[in-house]
C-alpha cells in the first residue's frame, strides 16, 4: 500500500472501532426499552452491517474504480427507483417514510445510498460529454436536472436535512468537474429558496431554528436535545467517566446511538476521546483529498472528491449539531452513528477512494512526480 492508501484504510478502521464501541454503549438502554430487554439488538444489527460494509470495502478497493463509474447509470437508476418507491412502500414514524422494508425486520435508507451514486453518475456524465463545449453544456444541464430531482424526492420524504447534504455533495463534485459557476450559483439559490419554503411550512423546523439561537431559553421543549448534548459533552471532562459509564444515554439524551452519539463519546471518553474522533476524520479527509488530487484525471478527481465529501459534509453537520454550532437535524455521524445503510455506504465510498489512491498513485509517481497536482488542461480527461 502507498501512504495515502495506508492513511485512508487506517483512519477508516480507527473510526469503525470507535463506532462499534459507541453503538454498543449508547444503544443498550434504548434497546432494552424498545425490544423487550434485548440490550444487544442495535449492536448486533450494526455488526451485521459492518460485515457487509467491510466486504464491499475490500471488493471496491481492489477493483478498478473505472468499472464502477461505467456501472453508475444502472446504480443511479436503481437508486432513483428506490426513492420513488418510498412514496408507496416506505415506512417510518410520525409521517416520515425514509426506509424501504426488505423483510425479516431489515430496512434500507435510499437517500443515504444517493451519497455514493451521485458522484459516480456525475463523473460518468462528465466523462461521456467532454468532446466539445456543446457536450460539456449538455452534461451540466443533465447534472443540474439530476440534482433538482434528487433534492425534491428526498425533501418530500420528508428529509430536508439529508436533501441539503446531498445537494452540497452534488455541487462540490460539479465544481471539481469544472461545471459553470454561474449555473451552480443559480441552482444553489433556487435550492436555498426551496429549502426556506419547506422550512417555514412545517412549524417544528422553525422551532428548531429558534431553539438553536437560544436552546437554554426553551430547554424543556425544542431546545432539550441541544441542552442535553452540551451537558453530556461538558460532564465528560478531559478523561471521561469511563467505558460504558455514561449516564446521559439513560433516557436523558435523545437518540444517543444515532444523531447524538458524539456527546455519548464525549461523556465516556472525555476530551481525549473526542480529539481522537476528530483526528480520525481529519486524517481521512486530508488523505482522501490528496489521493483525489494526485489521481491524474478530472473524472477520478470528481469521484475522489465526492467520496471525501460524503464523509466530510455529514460529519461537519452532525458534529456541529451535537456541539450546538448548528441546528438539530437528522444526519448520522459516518462510521459511528447507528445506521446500517449509512455504514455500508460510508465503507463503500472509502473502498472506491482507496482504489483511486492505489491506481492514481502510480500515475502520480510516473507522470506528476512528487508535486502531485494536476492541471485540467495538461492531463488526459
Amino acid at each position: 500500500m502507498n501512504r495515502y492508501e495506508t492513511l485512508i484504510v487506517g483512519s477508516t478502521m480507527l473510526l469503525l472501532l470507535i463506532g462499534i464501541y459507541a453503538v454498543y454503549s449508547a444503544s443498550g438502554p434504548i434497546a432494552y426499552l424498545q425490544h423487550n430487554g434485548d440490550v444487544g439488538y442495535f449492536f448486533r444489527r450494526q455488526v451485521m452491517a459492518l460485515g457487509i460494509g467491510i466486504a464491499g470495502f475490500l471488493t471496491l478497493w481492489r477493483l478498478n474504480y473505472n468499472v464502477i463509474i461505467e456501472l453508475s447509470p444502472v446504480l443511479f437508476g436503481i437508486n432513483i427507483v428506490m426513492l420513488v418507491a418510498l412514496f408507496g412502500f416506505g415506512t417510518g414514524r410520525c409521517g416520515v417514510n425514509r426506509w424501504l422494508p426488505l423483510g425479516n425486520g431489515l430496512y434500507i435508507q435510499p437517500s443515504l445510498i444517493t451519497l455514493v451514486t451521485v458522484p459516480l453518475f456525475i463523473s460518468y456524465i462528465r466523462k461521456k460529454n467532454r468532446s466539445n463545449s456543446q457536450s460539456a453544456s449538455k452534461a451540466e444541464w443533465i447534472a443540474l436536472g439530476v440534482l433538482s430531482v434528487l433534492f425534491l424526492l428526498i425533501a418530500f420524504e420528508p428529509d430536508l436535512s439529508m436533501a441539503f447534504v446531498v445537494a452540497v455533495v452534488t455541487m462540490v463534485v460539479m465544481f471539481v468537474g469544472g461545471f459553470s459557476i454561474k449555473r451552480l450559483l443559480l441552482i444553489a439559490f433556487i435550492i436555498g429558496i426551496t429549502g426556506l419554503i419547506f422550512t417555514f411550512v412545517e412549524r417544528y423546523r422553525v422551532e428548531r431554528i429558534t431553539s438553536f439561537v437560544d436552546p437554554w431559553g426553551n430547554r424543556s421543549g425544542t431546545g432539550y436535545q441541544s441542552v442535553q448534548a452540551l451537558i453530556s459533552i461538558g460532564s465528560g471532562g478531559f478523561f471521561g467517566k469511563g467505558l460504558c459509564h455514561g449516564m446521559q444515554k439513560f433516557f436523558y439524551l435523545p437518540a444517543p446511538h444515532t444523531d447524538f452519539v458524539y456527546p455519548v463519546i464525549a461523556e465516556e471518553l472525555g476530551l481525549w476521546g473526542c480529539t481522537v474522533v476528530l483526528l480520525g476524520f481529519v486524517v481521512l479527509i486530508g488523505a482522501g483529498m490528496k489521493a483525489a488530487i494526485r489521481s491524474g484525471s478530472i473524472v477520478s478527481a470528481i469521484v475522489g472528491t465526492g467520496m471525501v465529501s460524503i464523509i466530510a459534509i455529514p460529519a461537519i453537520v452532525n458534529l456541529g449539531m451535537a456541539t450546538g454550532l448548528l441546528p438539530v437535524v437528522g444526519v448520522p455521524l459516518p462510521f459511528i452513528s447507528y445506521s446500517g445503510t449509512g455504514l455500508v455506504v460510508a465503507l463503500s465510498g472509502m473502498g472506491i477512494l482507496a482504489s483511486i489512491a492505489r491506481i492514481g498513485d502510480r500515475y502520480a509517481d510516473d507522470v506528476l512526480g512528487e508535486v502531485g497536482a494536476f492541471d485540467y488542461n495538461g492531463v488526459e480527461l
